[in-house]
């Protein structure tokens, strides 16, 4: 079970308030190795939590990679319009992802027709 970063920091603050109140009764080497000791912790502390944040933070992903990641995971079937509808874009933004991933090479040449492309470029 892991401790959330906030609580992890009040219990840094909570040794470091206890250190000081303590220090008329430690030798003075053992106070700063223990200062020393709470600022690396702290500095690590942050390097966590900024590595946590960024973590959290969505990428965007592009139509073109959903589109791909789509027919990658259904197959090159069904209609134009199933799939324009499952990714929430418009039938003619999938032809045209469509048409640059043929022209790309990430799909075999003559999907665009599997998915009754046709019919929307003699419009």
């Amino acid at each position: 079970m892991a401790l959330k970063l906030d609580a992890l920091w009040l219990g840094v603050l909570i040794l470091v308030l206890a250190v000081f109140c303590t220090a008329p009764l430690m030798n003075a080497q053992v106070f700063w190795a223990l200062i020393l000791l709470f600022i690396v912790g702290g500095l690590a502390l942050t390097i966590v939590s900024r590595v946590s944040e960024r973590r959290k933070s969505p990428v965007p992903v592009s139509d073109e990679v959903r589109l791909l990641e789509y027919l990658r995971a259904h197959g090159i079937s069904g209609n134009l319009s199933e799939v324009a509808a499952s990714l929430g874009i418009t039938e003619e933004r999938a032809l045209e992802l469509l048409l640059s991933l043929e022209a790309k090479g990430d799909i075999p040449a003559g999907s665009s027709t599997l998915l009754g492309a046709d019919r929307g470029k003699s419009r």
